[in-house]
């Protein structure tokens, strides 16, 4: 068991909760690595340290690594930032890490034709060559991207819109993933060298609608809009051309069916089963309330 975790992007969806379930198991002291660490706050505890680290800037690396000897490994898919891996991962070995527990995604490839799965790919390659022991977890979708980026037009209209079809996807909550992190990193020998897929359950977006509706206890309602319009949208929100790209190539994977998983990796992990989209909802409900 390692004395000290460092986790990386702790104040987003996934790191977050990671630190959550570290802090909650409290059997480890617990780095939070953010680029503000006034956006920590919520993190201050007795046994947490927060620290600054920069992916853009390298002379935040070791002082943030400095004391862990194990690392949540989470790089945003972004090609400027694939590229640095290798000299992040040089400053966590300087520094005594020597295990990495990573967020990757199934299929992940330096030489596959779809975005994500190549940055990812290139990702994995440089964990790979660090010689670092690791374990990644990739997970589905996340229940959580139904609040981020839906949230508005459930809130406004009552209607989502996604370019989907009436796919069946897994889906998985954030409380779930975190969990599933924070126990592989306390206990690295059991999981050194092993892949697992992290995935909840199946739905489409109608029987996603209808819970929502359920819970809500309003109608919501989901619009399968044609990609050009998607595309269109991704792009007026401001999204750079390689995310756009990622991002439909992910609706047509999902409209083929291709992005279903089975649970049974994560059910082994936490020691019992995932959270349903309705748990989740539930949960969350004012999140999807004006």
């Amino acid at each position: 068991m390692p004395d000290q975790v460092f986790v990386m992007s702790a104040t987003g969806n996934v790191g977050s909760n990671v630190v959550d379930m570290l802090q909650l198991i409290n059997e480890c002291s617990v780095v939070v690595g953010t680029r503000n660490p006034d956006t920590a706050e919520d993190f201050e505890d007795e046994n947490t340290d927060i620290r600054t680290f920069d992916f853009m800037d390298s002379s935040t690396y070791e002082p943030a690594f400095d004391g862990c000897d194990a690392m949540f490994l989470n790089i945003p898919g972004q090609p400027a930032l694939a590229e640095i891996v290798p000299s992040i991962l040089t400053a966590a070995k300087k520094s005594g890490v020597k295990f990495i527990a990573k967020l990757g995604v199934n299929g992940a490839n330096p030489n596959a034709p779809f975005v994500f799965a190549k940055l990812h790919g290139m990702i994995d390659k440089a964990v790979k060559e660090s010689g670092i022991e690791f374990c990644t977890l990739n997970p589905v979708e996340f229940m959580d991207n139904f609040y981020n980026f839906q949230g508005n037009t459930i809130k406004a209209s009552g209607s989502f819109y996604l370019p989907q079809g009436t796919a069946i996807k897994s889906m998985v909550s954030c409380l779930d993933i975190g969990e599933a992190f924070a126990e592989v990193l306390l206990e690295p020998n059991d999981h050194a060298g092993k892949t697992y897929s992290i995935a909840g359950y199946d739905y489409t977006n109608s029987e996603i609608a209808t819970i929502l509706s359920i819970v809500l206890q309003k109608r919501i309602s989901y619009a399968d809009v044609p990609e050009e319009s998607a595309k269109e949208a991704l792009m007026k929100m401001g999204a750079e051309d390689w995310f756009v790209t990622g991002m439909m190539e992910l609706n047509a994977l999902w409209k083929k069916g291709a992005m279903v998983a089975s649970n049974d990796d994560l059910t082994e992990i936490l020691g019992r089963y995932p959270q349903t989209f309705e748990q989740f909802a539930r949960e969350n409900k004012d999140k999807f309330l004006a």
